[in-house]
């Protein structure tokens, strides 16, 4: 696309300047800035890359600014010539099915590897007039997408899928309509929704892929009566459920041995993972194993009996919102799968390896969230008014003690008893032990304060035995965690800490009852206010259960909106229209809230704003539809990804 030299300095061929000239001019004039800058390094970047030298640091800046230039350039636009120079740098070697970078190019090392060889093969297939050339370019492509996703699809899930796909071209395959690479996209990468189009400008492929769903889930939905629709959908969503269950139970299976491999650990976990049958085992109550069985028995009855999770809330983005209420708040491999466009969250690399890369995250109501979550608004649940099915065991749902990644240095303190306590530090991550927790405890005596804390007592613990599918006991599981750490304490981590360990359940057999209830409480608080909880896959909102919606300057109290609502006032629901504008965009919300009010004026005015919303072409308008239930069917819309939206 860009070569040729005229003196000293190369240029563009005069054919290349106009072309660039023409895209320029297409282009929106707020985009101007970049195409020049593009365009200005373009014959500099041609001379690096053909000579194999570094590129000045202090131009890397512009470069990257062209390498968006050029990704953004129509499909078949790359001549023979950059592709072919850019191929002089780029390999798939066979030996160690990787994509590897021959090149001292700095700026090349930078991009996406797979993303460019791929365009390069569009490229390549998309100019040759040869039918057979152009499939070995669709072989030789397809070649490369399988060895990309064995590389991104362990199946421990430890990795994140399509992290390296480059969307735009996606959509330009799908605006192509060349049944070859759209055949070849279609079979190993995400499918674009609709949705992720202007209304006005969608690719035939896509549209009509969208009315076959809509033909078959309103197929589905007429072949029940006389199920209300809100019946029907709550069936599909348990089986989204089971299924994003065993998907996960399937993930663990792997990501955990693969994280532990090594020495004890990995005999342990393979014991582990013979006797709990199933994942979704992991994480139940713990039982103190270093006292009499008598003190442990009683404090796990205790332990059952102590209520203090009630709330959990998730920080996303207010222009996020209508998507969110109208479908579901995906984890991030469905975002990317779907081709989604999202704010990055606090996911780190340490996220991932702890099973994290496919997960909507809450925190607790009692304790902090990751500072880096990027949100601007806040969801906040009533926990027990989430559906977790018959005694909150069917589910896609599980917790950890902490955030596991989120650095906290704050010291905690416990009282045992007068004049004795508990100091510890749990939530700073220790860079020597990946894959384990270490809380650092000073039991303190009166007369023994000390100036400065040295946690010379360590207690390790593996992050799979801190994350839990246990919804059904989950404060007690949030407490009794704390005797993991306390059976496995140990002086400067080697030594066994048994004096200290004796002491400690010495101090707690001579609580009464009532003592004992606040201890553990406060050691619960303590021990999980970095908390985090999460649903898999994506979680569709259960406005019965959503309480507050809230910025930094206004909070949407939901149970003072209804009974407003319910007295025939819009002042609350005006406000609040103003401030989340967003919220009256969700078709779901506002027939969410049409079923709380019987008030004329309310429903004409909820009726009108309803009126504005983007409603999918299955919806039905009538809630109630009388149809034959065929359970069955319900299987079928179920294992559909473009299905009925929910926790999948």
């Amino acid at each position: 696309m860009l070569s040729g030299a005229k003196g000293k300095k190369r240029r563009l061929k005069s054919d290349d300047t106009s072309f660039a000239k023409r895209r320029m001019h297409r282009r929106d004039e707020s985009d101007l800035p970049t195409a020049v800058a593009a365009v200005d390094f373009a014959s500099i970047f041609m001379d690096a890359l053909i000579r194999n030298t570094e590129i000045p640091y202090d131009k890397l800046g512009p470069f990257n600014e062209y390498f968006t230039f050029l990704y953004n350039q129509p499909l078949g636009s790359w001549q023979s010539e950059l592709c072919n120079n850019l191929l002089k740098h780029c390999d798939v070697r066979e030996d160690s099915e990787e994509i590897d970078f021959r090149s001292k190019n700095n700026l090349l090392r930078q991009q996406s590897k797979f993303r460019l060889w791929l365009r390069i093969k569009c490229e390549q297939y998309i100019n040759e007039p040869s039918v057979e050339k152009r499939e070995l370019f669709l072989e030789e492509a397809e070649r490369l997408i399988i060895i990309q996703k064995e590389k991104d699809f362990p199946k421990s899930g430890a990795k994140l899928p399509y992290s390296t796909l480059d969307h735009k071209l996606i959509a330009m395959v799908y605006f192509s309509e060349d049944e070859g690479l759209i055949r070849l996209f279609a079979k190993h990468l995400p499918i674009p929704r609709a949705d992720c189009f202007e209304s006005a400008r969608i690719p035939r492929y896509i549209m009509n892929r969208e009315e076959q769903i809509n033909e078959t889930i309103k197929g589905f939905l007429e072949k029940n009566k006389p199920e209300e629709y809100l019946s029907i959908e709550k069936q599909v969503i348990e089986l989204q459920r089971l299924y994003r269950s065993k998907k996960r139970q399937t993930e663990e299976r792997y990501r955990i041995p693969e994280v532990y491999d090594r020495g004890k650990a990995k005999v342990e976990i393979e014991r582990d993972m013979q006797s709990q049958g199933t994942i979704n085992n992991f994480g139940t109550p713990y039982t103190p194993e270093k006292c009499s069985s008598m003190l442990a028995n009683r404090i796990v009855l205790a332990a059952s009996k102590i209520r203090f999770f009630n709330y959990i809330r998730h920080e996303t983005r207010k222009n996020a919102i209508t998507s969110m209420f109208d479908g579901a708040i995906y984890g991030r491999k469905s975002l990317l799968m779907f081709s989604l466009p999202f704010s990055p969250a606090a996911l780190r690399r340490c996220d991932i390896d702890n099973g994290d890369s496919n997960v909507v995250c809450f925190g607790s109501d009692y304790g902090t969230i990751d500072p880096i979550t990027n949100g601007d608004v806040e969801l906040k649940f009533q926990f027990d008014k989430l559906d977790f099915g018959p005694e909150r065991l069917k589910h896609c749902a599980f917790f950890k003690q902490q955030d596991l990644g989120y650095e906290n240095s704050k010291i905690r303190c416990v009282t045992l008893s007068e004049g004795k306590n508990l100091i510890f530090r749990h939530t700073v991550n220790d860079r020597c032990s990946v894959g384990f927790k270490k809380l650092r405890l000073e039991y303190q005596t009166v007369g023994q304060r000390k100036p400065a804390f040295n946690f010379a007592l360590v207690g390790t613990v593996p992050n799979y035995k801190l994350i839990s599918y246990d919804i059904q006991n989950i404060e007690s599981v949030l407490i009794l965690n704390f005797f993991r750490y306390l059976d496995a304490l140990a002086i400067d981590d080697q030594i066994e800490a048994s004096d200290v360990i004796s002491a400690i359940y010495h101090d707690i057999e001579e609580m009464d009852d009532a003592q004992l209830a606040v201890f553990l409480e406060d050691i619960g608080r303590n021990l999980s206010d970095t908390m985090e909880f999460n649903f898999f896959g994506a979680y569709q909102i259960d406005f019965n259960a959503l309480t507050h919606i809230k910025d930094k300057e206004y909070c949407l109290d939901m149970a003072e909106l209804i009974s407003e609502l319910q007295n025939g006032e819009l002042d609350i629901l005006l406000t609040a229209k103003e401030k989340f504008p967003a919220i009256f965009k969700s078709y779901r919300f506002l027939d969410y809230l049409s079923t709380k009010t019987t008030s004329v004026n309310v429903l004409i005015e909820l009726s009108n704003l309803r009126a504005l919303c983007k409603t999918p072409g299955w919806y039905p308008m009538n809630e109630k539809l009388n149809r034959e239930d065929k359970p069955s069917d319900c299987e079928e819309v179920a294992a559909m990804d473009e299905g009925l939206p929910g926790p999948r």
